[in-house]
């Protein structure tokens, strides 16, 4: 599975998530992530590749089955770049993963593709439990294991908030805060039609 990670904003929950990804037989990930204002690192789990660059054209893009945003990613693509991303998904039926909340600073660079709307805050303590679609999924195994088993996920430190579900968008997954009544969406799952860019 080829994966390209775009970080504008790293964190420590990106390094983990990369180091991850490359530790797993059945990726080969690419990451270019922005360390400050010149200087960007391109990561290659196959060396060999040669030189990683941000992709340019739509061909180049369709060469990863998967993109995962980080935050602030409009520091790393510019305009027409970003505008791939939403051929990517439409065109070529490209999967896209919001992994850190809302991906660019520019809000409307790329709001069709995202599947919730995000708040500014976000919530301490997390816990994260599969939904009734999600626990169909073998993904989500630790998650359907319930917080009496050992292996189960932990609380997380923070979490991003949602604030509106669009339209089309499956719930995988909800989290609640220690400060929280009600659950909200955690992982969720927007489905381009099979490439019809009206469906969103």
């Amino acid at each position: 599975i080829r994966v390209l990670v775009l970080e504008g904003d790293p964190y420590w929950d990106t390094t983990f998530l990369q180091r991850s990804l490359m530790r797993n037989d059945k990726f080969n990930v690419d990451a270019l992530v922005r360390y400050s204002r010149d200087h960007v690192r391109a990561i290659r789990k196959t060396p060999t590749a040669g030189e990683l660059r941000a992709p340019q054209t739509l061909d180049q893009m369709s060469a990863y089955d998967i993109i995962i945003l980080g935050r602030s990613v409009d520091r790393l693509l510019n305009a027409s770049q970003t505008a791939l991303l939403d051929q990517f998904v439409k065109d070529r039926s490209g999967t896209v993963i919001f992994s850190r909340g809302r991906a660019f600073e520019n809000s409307d660079a790329i709001s069709e593709l995202e599947p919730v709307l995000w708040s500014e805050g976000g919530r301490e303590r997390v816990r994260v439990e599969a939904t009734a679609e999600g626990r169909s999924l073998t993904a989500f195994r630790a998650l359907n294991d319930g917080s009496g088993n050992a292996d189960a996920l932990p609380d997380l430190l923070d979490g991003r908030r949602a604030t509106e579900i669009k339209p089309l968008t499956a719930t995988l997954a909800q989290a609640t805060g220690r400060d929280d009544v009600t659950p909200a969406p955690a992982i969720v799952h927007l489905d381009n039609c099979n490439g019809c860019a009206r469906c969103f």
